[in-house]
């Protein structure tokens, strides 16, 4: 189905996936089709939400396209509602109706300190011996501890959820010392299965339980007919679980429970299970029983069982109070680097994701360095001070072995900066878990018609802070447009009147923002 919406004179849209973010908003002017039905990656939701107080849902994934000063929406059940006249009133009605937020409440720790990843320090590589020294190193460089997630490469083939014995030779010994240093430990899992690994070839012959020999047919995305759905995805070609599938979610369950009640982990980062992951495989058309948009639905239920987990790519994960990362970022001040760590992140809240974290400080795009981009101090500092006042922030490559020990004072003054600001921070992510409000805030959904619509290098902190950090190499000034109607503080204590542009001095070791008095 179809429907057609004129677009209003200075209307302004945001919405569908986050992955556009760089191109919003969306107007008259624009011309540009997105096809959300099939493949979509990060946060994505049936939703497109305007300046003018309206908003446009659709019951299932859509494609729309902006064209000719009109958008085309194909979905299901589409309509379009009049909320009120600002960004604010349509996203606050449209989170009543459509996505109501559960409410639940999410570890603190997440918000209160920095959070550490070995992916960029170890990639496919993590050792005991280098996780226990790379927290050993958090400590002793005056970092404070808080969640580590031991990223891809801990285990045996995928889908087999044990430790390597050989990289990790007394995993439980490894998390005891990490607990007594202060951390909570996190284990990276994923829903593929390599589809001739051990795990694999059992749950095959003999079930998901491995004792049930009559229920050999049952675990795994099936095509039509019967046969395990094999599908392509950023490490080859596996076998997937179905999360739908009570058996599944057993085998599944089962040896994460046990990595908690014998290893002591105290969750998960949850990786994949994107819906394009669900819709295609190469061996035969899928079994469609449910939708790929049921199917990833049902994988990020899951993992919100645990109380520490994260997630990446999720359909319709508006109003689910759930920690959720913003994809993999660039180590670059363009093209997918910090240029679009706002772009993307502000799109995050407004479709109803305010618990997120901006990747891994510095990028978490692996292969960048693989093909020879060097270092750069001045943008890992950068996106330290974009991350410092988002509810979460968290790192991986280790700073006290990138950055000289002028940069790492600066580096580590961030982090210092999100704890002092993070009774605040966890005050506003409790009332957002009711009122879904978003915590990164566009300037146009905080201060209506003041010109905000295009503004996509500074931010609000909810209500409070505005936030301008500095995207640009070399720059060490920029201007700030400060709201009208308010009396600003700066962060070294100058008051500015609002309704004016300034323009602050901004060296490397100042990140710009300012308290709303």
């Amino acid at each position: 189905m179809e429907k057609i919406f004129k677009i209003l004179d200075n209307e302004y849209w945001w919405g569908g996936s986050i992955s556009r973010g760089k191109e919003m908003p969306f107007s008259k002017d624009t011309e540009i089709r997105v096809d959300l039905t099939k493949v979509a990656f990060n946060q994505h939701m049936p939703f497109l939400v305007s300046n003018k107080g309206r908003y446009i849902w659709s019951d299932e994934g859509i494609a729309f396209e902006f064209k000719n000063g009109k958008i085309y929406v194909e979905g299901k059940n589409i309509e379009i509602y009049e909320a009120g006249n600002t960004l604010k009133d349509a996203y606050l009605r449209a989170s009543k109706k459509h996505f109501p937020f559960d409410q639940r409440e999410m570890p603190e720790v997440f918000f209160r300190t920095a959070q550490y990843n070995t992916w960029m320090q170890m990639t496919y590589n993590p050792t005991q011996e280098d996780v226990l020294q790379y927290a050993r190193d958090i400590v002793k460089n005056g970092f404070e501890p808080g969640v580590l997630m031991i990223d891809e490469g801990w285990h045996k083939p995928y889908g087999q959820w044990e430790f390597n014995e050989v990289k990790f030779p007394d995993p439980k010994a490894m998390v005891d010392e990490l607990h007594a240093m202060g951390f909570k430990v996190m284990l990276w899992v994923c829903p593929f299965i390599t589809a001739s690994g051990e795990r694999y070839i059992k749950s095959l012959r003999f079930g998901a339980e491995f004792d049930d020999p009559q229920n050999t047919t049952d675990l795994y995305l099936r095509t039509k007919d019967n046969e395990v759905a094999i599908v392509k995805w950023w490490n080859g070609c596996s076998a997937i679980l179905d999360f739908t599938k009570e058996c599944d979610r057993n085998f599944m369950k089962k040896q994460l429970d046990r990595l908690i009640n014998e290893i002591g982990v105290d969750g998960f980062k949850f990786d994949g299970g994107q819906i394009h992951h669900y819709s295609t495989c190469i061996n035969g058309e899928v079994n469609d029983d449910k939708t790929h948009f049921e199917r990833n639905i049902a994988w990020n239920e899951f993992g919100r069982q645990y109380l520490f987990h994260e997630f990446k790519d999720t359909y319709k994960g508006g109003g689910k109070c759930g920690i959720q990362r913003l994809m993999d970022r660039y180590h670059s001040w363009d093209n997918e680097g910090i240029n679009t760590v706002l772009q993307y992140s502000l799109v995050q809240g407004l479709i109803g994701s305010p618990f997120i974290c901006p990747d891994m400080i510095g990028g978490g795009a692996w292969s960048m360095f693989i093909m020879g981009v060097p270092f750069d101090e001045e943008l890992f500092i950068r996106m330290s001070q974009v991350s410092a006042m988002f509810p979460m922030m968290q790192f991986s490559l280790a700073p006290w072995q990138y950055l000289s020990q002028e940069n790492l004072a600066i580096c580590k003054k961030m982090t210092e900066l999100h704890k002092e600001m993070s009774d605040y921070i966890v005050e506003k992510v409790n009332e957002s878990r009711i009122s879904g409000e978003p915590i990164v805030r566009h300037l146009e959904y905080e201060f209506p018609n003041q010109g905000y619509e295009m503004t996509k290098d500074m931010f609000m902190l909810s209500e409070k802070y505005l936030v301008a950090p500095v995207i640009t190499k070399g720059a060490t000034k920029r201007n700030v447009k400060l709201p009208a109607g308010e009396t600003w503080k700066y962060f070294d204590g100058t008051v500015y009147k609002g309704g004016q542009t300034i323009e602050v001095e901004s060296p490397l070791e100042v990140l710009p923002y300012f308290e709303r008095c």
